[in-house]
């Protein structure tokens, strides 16, 4: 599915843990073509964020410490013309099944490969982190990231590669390329190839930090 893209799309995960958010931010584009005017993608975008909270509910939430929860998900069109933001939220299960963290610092990095080089077109976020017991030396158990991995291969499933299975494209948005302008989205947005979870404990020094 290459460029030119029908519609881009930025949207958050937005979840809290030890009173702070924890904001997650992904960025999809789409060929899929739809009359839904006055709203243009906000149906397609429904379906994306509904399909994102699946995997955020099964699979994330598994992975993910007591301490946190998911509040909801939301995401607005941003190419070719800026949408109104759509929100959904959990029912239940929101909070993380793994056991408690007792740090708010501690996070998973998951890093976003593209067939390009250059930082422009890499990226990564930083998920919540399991329990306190699921890490030893700072390095996550091996059991645990077969969960984080679940929770990969779900979002990877229906966004990433020749044939997933909804009509979005997981990509690393260039923030320099796209410069806030609907126009350069095409040149700024690169499909995402792979999702690579890091084995080690990562720090997060800011929750409100909008990790891309």
């Amino acid at each position: 599915m290459p460029s030119p893209w029908s519609f881009g799309a930025e949207v958050r995960v937005v979840g809290s843990m030890h009173g702070e958010e924890i904001i997650q931010v992904l960025h999809f584009a789409t060929n899929e073509t739809i009359n839904d005017n006055p709203d243009p993608g906000g149906t397609l975008l429904l379906q994306l964020l509904n399909a994102l909270l699946a995997c955020a509910q099964t699979k994330l939430l598994p992975f993910a410490s007591s301490d946190y929860k998911l509040q909801q998900i939301d995401g607005k069109v941003i190419a070719p013309v800026l949408g109104e933001t759509k929100i959904v939220v959990p029912g239940n299960p929101d909070a993380g099944s793994r056991g408690p963290s007792n740090v708010s610092f501690a996070a998973a990095c998951v890093s976003k490969t593209t067939s390009l080089g250059g930082k422009s077109h890499r990226g990564r976020n930083y998920w919540p982190p399991p329990g306190d017991d699921d890490m030893t030396n700072s390095e996550f158990d091996p059991d645990v990231l077969l969960i984080l991995a679940d929770f990969l291969l779900c979002v990877a499933s229906k966004f990433v590669g020749p044939n997933p299975t909804e009509v979005w494209r997981l990509g690393v948005l260039s923030s320099k390329t796209f410069a806030n302008s609907a126009n350069n989205f095409n040149n700024a947005f690169t499909q995402v190839t792979g999702l690579v979870p890091r084995k080690f404990v990562a720090r997060m020094s800011s929750r409100q930090h909008k990790n891309k």
